[in-house]
């Protein structure tokens, strides 16, 4: 796409905006009721969840870390010394004795000899002692286990208790047998219609494994996990995390919110932050960052400022804020800029390419003007959840 093309003679782009305007913002807090902090977030057709755990205690065992290996488990068999060098293996030892219970087995027949005829079976009937009357018939035992009582057809029977066992009959009439009753599934439910179309899930609360020997004494360690969903884009990724790319968004995430967070407010800790682009079209990084913000807030961490994100690029010489990802794909210039927007401090400043320092400052202002409309947007999602937040707790 030629540059040109970027912007039509009547000043519009190619989705219908001014240079300056920037694509409907909509945001979400507490999307995930397990995790200390979500959010969720569109910019236009990019949509990106975050999730927050922490602060906790640094995972991972200590011992390991300093290449210690961990103390023997007392279920463990026991193992010989190792031999000294040169000494050759002591000879082995007798078989230990048949176990009381185990079956007991006919000799070795010897060579050539052939088997004695096996005995021909009892005759139906009841049975009988060499010289004597007929043996009383063994009684039956009970199929049922004990403190439960037979089944009887036709009468009703009770509903099992929530995670007690439900006794069902077995085929043949051999009575009924306890059945476990299977643990309830994940719950997720949808937000109410006309709200933001992200879930609310409960699940497992997944934790970063990392080092005890890695945590700062003065202040908390933050790691961040950038990935995509494998149907983010058009084409089907197949290492939706965990690429090149992938680890260096996740690093500059976490350059980012170290610069943002009061890290020293938690000595010896860690605060995981994850982060997933569920659709791309352009300003992925910013959507992300902004999605943590929210998310890092909802986990009532503190912050010294908002960081908000934006992109920006260049038709010409027109500023274009908030790129998507037809402008993204034109090859220009394209600049990203994280900024605290009280203080105007910038967390993180990124350029693709080569820019004279005129057009730099054009670009610079356009996406420091995107970042103060993103804190206004930004500071009513957080205004909401708070008074949401105050009415269930009744205040």
């Amino acid at each position: 796409m030629a540059a040109p093309e970027l912007l039509s003679d009547e000043g519009y782009r190619a989705d219908g905006r001014r240079p300056a305007e920037l694509r409907k913002v909509r945001a979400r807090m507490g999307v995930f009721a397990q995790a200390d902090g979500s959010a969720y977030i569109e910019q236009g057709n990019t949509k990106a969840l975050a999730v927050v755990y922490g602060p906790h205690e640094v995972s991972g065992a200590g011992h390991r870390a300093r290449g210690l290996r961990s103390p023997p488990s007392p279920s463990a068999p026991l193992r010989a010394p190792p031999l000294p060098l040169g000494a050759s293996a002591p000879p082995r030892g007798l078989r230990s004795p048949p176990s009381p219970s185990a079956p007991l087995r006919a000799p070795p027949l010897p060579l050539g000899a052939s088997a004695p005829p096996r005995a021909p079976p009892l005759p139906p009937g009841p049975l009988r002692s060499p010289s004597g009357p007929p043996l009383p018939p063994e009684p039956l035992r009970s199929l049922h286990p004990p403190g439960l009582s037979p089944f009887v057809p036709g009468t009703p029977r009770p509903p099992p208790a929530t995670g007690a066992a439900e006794v069902r009959s077995l085929p043949g009439g051999r009575g009924p047998s306890p059945v476990p009753v299977p643990a309830p599934p994940r719950v997720c439910t949808s937000p109410p219609p006309g709200s933001v179309p992200a879930p609310v899930c409960t699940g497992p609360r997944p934790q970063m494994r990392g080092s005890r020997s890695k945590a700062l004494p003065d202040r908390a360690l933050v790691n961040c996990q950038y990935s995509m969903a494998t149907f983010s884009t058009g084409e089907r990724r197949r290492r939706p995390h965990g690429d090149r790319q992938a680890g260096e968004l996740a690093l500059q995430l976490k350059q980012t919110f170290e610069a943002a967070i009061l890290t020293r407010l938690y000595p010896r800790s860690q605060i995981d932050i994850y982060v997933q682009v569920l659709q791309a079209d352009g300003g992925n990084y910013c959507a992300c960052v902004n999605a943590a913000t929210l998310a890092v807030m909802d986990a009532g961490i503190p912050m010294r400022d908002y960081v908000c994100a934006s992109s920006a690029g260049l038709a010409e010489d027109t500023p274009l804020a908030d790129l998507s990802s037809p402008e993204e794909a034109a090859g220009g210039p394209r600049l990203v800029l994280a900024l605290l927007p009280a203080s105007g401090q910038i967390a993180l400043l990124q350029l693709s390419a080569r820019l004279h320092q005129e057009r730099l400052e054009a670009a610079l202002e356009a996406a420091g003007e995107a970042c103060r409309a993103l804190h206004a947007v930004l500071d009513r999602v957080v205004r909401e959840r708070l008074r949401e937040v105050a009415a269930l707790l009744g205040d």
